[in-house]
């Protein structure tokens, strides 16, 4: 998935790779600078490909960008919240944390 997002924005990095209401579009040349910006931070902090990582977002392009950076990252399990709370109901278990 990576690999195909860096050669559409090396192509074409003004078209527009996400929409979201009430937010400015999300072009494939961002997106792919946000990864590498995510995965760069990822790898100054310790976390590689074979970490775990839970990521707590709403929906919308922040958890676009999140769950792309960490499969060219990290392994990670993406947590929706709900009127403002977390579900996390399995979720630590599934990555094997301590809640």
């Amino acid at each position: 998935m990576h690999t195909v997002l860096a050669d559409r924005a090396g192509a074409a990095p003004d078209d527009i790779a996400i929409l979201a209401p009430g937010r400015r579009p999300l072009t494939y040349g961002r997106l792919h600078g946000h990864i590498r910006e995510t995965v760069a931070a990822l790898n100054r902090t310790g976390v590689g490909r074979s970490d775990r990582v839970a990521v707590v977002l709403p929906n919308g392009p922040e958890m676009a960008v999140a769950f792309l950076a960490l499969s060219a990252g990290a392994a990670g399990i993406m947590r929706k919240t709900c009127a403002g709370r977390v579900r996390r109901r399995g979720g630590a278990q599934d990555l094997a944390l301590q809640e």
